[in-house]
């Protein structure tokens, strides 16, 4: 598994400003796609709807907040405690981290909307694994 968040790692470190937004952003960085590209939430709801849901989030999960099937925003835990993900915050936005709770009480305060969470398919694979 050490691989995997060694893998996550690099592809944080490639990241730069230009064409993704934050649901391109977290799939790059989980091994989902193989380049940051931008993703219309038609085509990101499809993309998520074949990863396998949690009920509690683990370090490389995607965190999705979405209401009635329309996604608002999307990253990826980067840190188990305290919990936080690494996101980008709006198309060609830098790339960030910040603590789950802070990011919450900042953008979704008001809305009541709670992370879903999204095991990627690399990750899953690995954690199936029986030799592990």
């Amino acid at each position: 598994m050490e691989n995997f968040y060694e893998f996550m790692k690099e592809r944080i470190l490639k990241m730069e400003r230009k064409k993704g937004n934050c649901v391109g952003a977290s799939l790059y960085i989980t091994g989902e796609i193989a380049s940051e590209s931008y993703f219309s939430r038609k085509d990101a709801q499809l993309k998520f709807s074949r990863l396998k849901n949690s009920y509690k989030p683990d370090l490389g999960y995607i965190a999705l907040w979405e209401s009635d099937g329309i996604l608002f925003h999307a990253g990826v835990i980067s840190n188990i405690d305290p919990l936080k993900i690494v996101h980008r915050n709006e198309i060609n936005g830098l790339l960030t981290e910040h603590a789950l709770d802070e990011l919450i009480d900042r953008i979704y305060k008001n809305t009541h909307l709670k992370p879903v969470y999204k095991i990627p398919n690399m990750l899953r694979e690995i954690k199936s694994d029986p030799q592990i």
